[in-house]
């Protein structure tokens, strides 16, 4: 594929009762020994992860190593989830969590609603201007690059598609698997390609795909066998 969109995963903190080391709930600059401190005196932090589980552990692993006053733990799930789990605990006034990973889309809507407190990490003046929220209520800490995929025992190297028009080509038509909710990378075409144009595009597209809910289920898709005999594409992000 000749381009390629990058969308990214931001961590946040949360604005509540809450102290983990990583949250400053407090209206002055403090030190790191002080946050420190207000952390350790709490001596719980949780963190909420749109992240595998294996390396949501390895995160709080090294976590406890360095901080072994603080009860450091973890909740796993999707970001839709992670967000109806987020907005039930408010709706309760019962906050659970400390900080959140989650892609951009869901943390958007938490800082809208006031759920995001500022955190301005010694890191953040490393990272370039749209990696980061001016506002200081997230730092983006990995990005990933969509990409198509495709099956190369039956979609022949020359049929392979060059650009994204390319997808808009009839012998496609429901041989495209999309996940149902893409909402970062299709926020970022839309961008990229600007919005009257993106639309369209979209729009276009969507006549082709065959939409799937979650990434498990549209690698394990096949097209139905009235199609042309090419096994779909699959839209998917490249590894970090």
């Amino acid at each position: 594929m000749k381009n390629s969109f990058e969308f990214r995963v931001l961590c946040f903190v949360f604005f509540g009762m809450g102290i983990a080391i990583l949250t400053m709930l407090i209206s002055v600059r403090a030190s790191a020994q002080d946050v420190k401190a207000l952390a350790e005196s709490e001596g719980k932090m949780v963190f909420y992860a749109a992240f595998n589980a294996n390396d949501s552990k390895t995160l709080i692993d090294g976590f406890k190593q360095l901080y072994p006053k603080i009860d450091a733990s973890f909740y796993r799930a999707t970001d839709a989830q992670l967000m109806e789990r987020i907005l039930t605990e408010a709706r309760a006034g019962r906050n659970l969590w400390d900080v959140v990973m989650s892609t951009s889309f869901y943390g958007h809507n938490l800082k809208k609603r006031g759920a995001l407190a500022v955190y301005d990490s010694p890191e953040r003046k490393f990272y370039r201007e749209g990696y980061k929220d001016p506002q200081g209520t997230w730092t983006s800490i990995y990005t990933n690059y969509a990409a198509f995929g495709f099956n190369t025992r039956n979609v022949a190297k020359a049929s392979i598609p060059k650009s994204y028009a390319d997808l808009l080509k009839p012998e496609w038509k429901g041989n495209i698997g999309l996940d149902s909710r893409p909402y970062e990378w299709f926020g970022t075409m839309v961008k990229a390609m600007g919005e009257e144009k993106g639309l369209a595009y979209m729009r276009e597209l969507a006549k082709n795909s065959q939409l799937r809910n979650g990434r498990t289920l549209s690698l394990s898709w096949s097209p139905p066998a009235s199609s042309r005999g090419r096994s779909p594409l699959i839209r998917k992000p490249s590894s970090r």
